[in-house]
């Protein structure tokens, strides 16, 4: 598969910009980073996705690194006949879904597949064939058990120069709860399948003052505050750390029904090999290996 190498994304100088990365310090990965986007990034609070790296007490080292969505997606709610999710569903019911925003999706495991989110923290309703709401009783019995949730992100093929690093994205629903599904090992794996409910591009922000080889600049969570402590992993480190969230992506693997889905999943508890992640079209560049020399070689990139 083709490797994202736009000279214009990937070039610039070996360092990053000081004041770049003061710019991205924060406290959490959510309101912190909603906040510095608004002040320093002209953010209008459309989706976006970002990098969070957090750092090792003495700010020297990058200790791990998440993948982070934020904002609101324009989306429009979709309505789903129910015995399309829940195969022997009885009763003409539909499921009224709707995501509003990114922000309930979390990426804990530093890939860019996202936590399974319980239909909890989904805006939903089940709507009879009158279009009144359905509660309770009558969806428990029509046969209708729980349902949960995964975003899917991916490189899109029109990132460039000019745009900047573009997302792809792919939101799922899989015919159980959140729960249940904690209890399938299966279903940490990215190419676990479930039924496609919505997608869109969103870029992947903020874009660096100064290019320093990295076409994003990563939001640091630092070990000391970076007025006690003005210091920084080298921004080798720091790319590699980018660069190893970025590479995680895999396509989403998706079926038309939630009877294709669970005999899908039957199949994998006795075929695990099944579950190979399935490779995007377009990659991010592997992480640099090479030394960096000179001040580099310490390690830590002063801020002052």
């Amino acid at each position: 598969m083709p490797v994202l190498t736009s000279k214009t994304l990937f070039t610039g100088e070996n360092h990053i910009d000081p004041d770049d990365l003061g710019r991205t310090e924060v406290n959490n990965f959510h309101s912190n980073v909603d906040a510095q986007l608004r002040e320093h990034f002209k953010w209008k609070g459309n989706a976006t996705a970002a990098i969070g790296l957090s750092l090792s007490p003495d700010n020297s080292k990058v200790t791990n690194g998440q993948f982070i969505t934020r904002g609101n997606t324009g989306l429009k709610e979709q309505r789903i006949s129910c015995d399309r999710i829940w195969h022997g569903c009885t009763g003409d019911l539909s499921l009224v879904i709707k995501f509003p925003t990114v922000d309930i999706f979390t990426f804990s495991t530093g890939r860019l597949y996202s936590d399974i989110v319980p239909s909890t923290s989904i805006l939903h309703t089940f709507h009879a064939a009158d279009n009144s709401v359905a509660f309770g009783d009558a969806v428990a019995d029509a046969g209708i058990t729980g349902f949960s949730a995964r975003m899917m992100c991916q490189l899109s093929s029109t990132s460039n120069g000019r745009k900047g690093i573009v997302i792809q994205y792919t939101i799922i629903i899989f015919p159980s709860s959140a729960a249940e599904l904690a209890d399938n090992p299966d279903s940490r794996f990215a190419s676990f399948p479930g039924i496609k409910i919505s997608d869109g591009t969103m870029p992947l922000s903020p874009k660096p003052t100064k290019q320093w080889r990295c076409p994003v600049i990563p939001f640091i969570r630092p070990g000391v505050s970076f007025q006690d402590l003005p210091s920084a992993p080298s921004s080798r480190r720091l790319r590699n750390a980018v660069a190893a969230i970025m590479c995680t992506a895999a396509q989403a693997a998706t079926l038309r029904n939630g009877a294709n889905v669970t005999a899908r999943w039957e199949r994998l508890r006795t075929n695990p090999r099944e579950l190979a992640d399935i490779t995007p079209d377009v990659t991010w560049p592997a992480p640099d290996e090479e030394e960096e020399t000179g001040a580099g070689k310490k390690n830590l990139f002063s801020l002052v």
